[in-house]
């Protein structure tokens, strides 16, 4: 039986980001620390079929939108692999402490985020919307 505290990732985005993760800390020698946090999340989630993520679930690709705690305002980002990501246009990094926060986390999660900056706070996720990318093109893009 699932909790809501369960991180949940479907075997398509686990296996796309675990090649990912495969020599990231290699070739991006900055991001090494981003990419152990990654993979022990990856680690520690309930992998399911992709087919059975809920949709009210954050998978890659997905649109969420979130609050900030108590009082802050709502932010909508998709959740993007590293090389799509760009923070102007809403598109966050799975890699960025706000994409590892929100993944595989349900509608009504209440997180809380690290910045590098040493910046702590809560957000909880009010809606998502999951994008219809392709095993094929997940794989590709990781």
């Amino acid at each position: 039986m699932t909790s809501r505290n369960d991180i949940l990732i479907s075997a398509c985005d686990a296996q796309a980001i675990g090649l990912m993760l495969g020599d990231w800390p290699r070739r991006h020698r900055l991001e090494q620390e981003t990419a152990a946090e990654l993979a022990t999340t990856i680690a520690s989630a309930r992998i399911v079929a992709s087919d059975e993520l809920a949709h009210d679930v954050v998978a890659m690709d997905s649109t969420v939108t979130y609050v900030e705690i108590p009082d802050g305002g709502a932010e909508t980002v998709r959740i993007v692999y590293p090389v799509q990501a760009n923070a102007g246009a809403g598109r966050v990094s799975v890699l960025s402490p706000i994409g590892r926060a929100l993944l595989g986390r349900f509608v009504g999660s209440v997180i809380d985020v690290l910045l590098p900056t040493g910046r702590q706070f809560a957000i909880r996720i009010v809606e998502v919307s999951r994008g219809r990318v392709s095993n094929d093109e997940a794989l590709a893009l990781a």
